[in-house]
């Protein structure tokens, strides 16, 4: 099956009562994201790509970019053994003020690479559990 790919450029999501943006894949074929000058901000979780359902890979890069003010996470790569890998490209961006962590990998393939970015007054600022990397 053929990749999905969303492609998300010049989006502002605010105030949003769970997450500011989800992805989540529900079928077969590997899911590619590309966003690039998006802000999400005022949410519980900023942006959250899960991998807890299918088995073929996320991928999402992220460029200049602001994830900010969200009560939770502000980048949150999730999944768990056994299922999607996670795997995040994130350059220029600024992850600020988030009452959880900044950026957190969570599961065995769960991997976060991170260039030319600023990320200040989180609560934490990364954090890895369950084997993620950054």
């Amino acid at each position: 099956m053929a990749p999905a790919t969303l492609v998300v450029e010049d989006l502002s999501i605010a105030n949003c009562g769970n997450v500011a943006m989800y992805i989540q894949p529900q079928s077969s074929g590997s899911t590619n994201a590309h966003l690039r000058n998006v802000k999400l901000t005022n949410s519980a979780y900023g942006i959250v790509p899960d991998g807890q359902i299918g088995t073929i890979a996320i991928n999402l890069n992220i460029q200049n970019s602001i994830v900010s003010a969200n009560g939770i996470q502000g980048l949150w790569a999730f999944t768990l053994p056994g299922k999607a890998p996670v795997n995040i490209n994130a350059q220029n961006l600024q992850v600020s003020g988030n009452l959880g962590a900044g950026i957190r990998a969570d599961g065995p393939s769960a991997v976060v690479r991170i260039g030319s970015s600023i990320i200040s007054g989180n609560a934490t600022g990364l954090f890895t559990a369950s084997g993620g990397q950054l």
